[in-house]
């Protein structure tokens, strides 16, 4: 029982950062740019894709802001 629910959270995480890294680069090739606004971008779309299933808008937004501000605080920190 506990393996499962191991395996499925990582799979989970797992698709959720690839998720994110191929639409981050996707932005930056469509921008033609490299900074913070990519990451940023990427983390609202993977924040609003994860919380999507609670039906709330509020929780979208949320989970949204929160993870294009984890994503662009990553990005940032990587380039210092």
């Amino acid at each position: 029982m506990q393996a499962k629910s191991i395996g499925v959270t990582s799979f989970q995480c797992g698709m959720f950062a690839g998720v994110f890294s191929l639409t981050r680069c996707g932005i930056q090739s469509y921008r033609g740019r490299e900074d913070v606004l990519n990451a940023a971008a990427a983390g609202a779309i993977v924040g609003a894709a994860i919380a999507v299933g609670t039906r709330s808008k509020k929780e979208v937004a949320g989970v949204a802001a929160l993870l294009s501000i984890l994503g662009a605080a990553a990005d940032y920190s990587r380039t210092l």
